[in-house]
């Protein structure tokens, strides 16, 4: 099992945005583009965990700064396509892992939240959110 390199040149595509449910809450810490988030009983964002349902994907990168509390942080959900750093193997699934990582394995307990399907070398689309049992 390894973590997938999402990197900085992470971004989103535009047009699975349209399509895909998003929440726009405001951030209880720094995230990435890319990484996958969790919603707390607060009602702010953090990086996923693994101890509660995946929300969605944060496809721009944000700061949990109180002035930026008012807009909040927009993720989207199962539908969002978007590229990472890392070269994937097309049909491939991959998984939401503690940390607000993706993992190329799954992990006992973890990834039963979120699962990614590699649509080409470059792009993950968000396919499942919550347990399937």
């Amino acid at each position: 099992m390894a973590n997938v390199v999402i990197g900085a040149k992470a971004s989103f595509d535009a047009g699975s945005a349209q399509k895909a449910v998003g929440i726009t809450r405001p951030l209880g810490e720094d995230v990435g583009a890319g990484q996958p988030v969790e919603l707390r009983a607060d009602g702010k964002l953090y990086k996923f965990t693994g101890t509660r349902p995946l929300a969605g994907v944060s496809v721009t990168k944000g700061e949990a700064n109180p002035a930026f509390a008012a807009t909040g942080h927009t993720v989207y959900g199962v539908g969002i396509k978007f590229s990472i750093d890392a070269v994937l193997e097309p049909g491939k699934v991959y998984f939401a892992n503690a940390g607000g990582l993706i993992d190329d394995a799954s992990v006992a307990g973890v990834d039963i939240q979120g699962a990614f399907l590699a649509v080409d070398t470059q792009h993950l689309e968000l396919v499942r959110i919550g347990k399937m049992a």
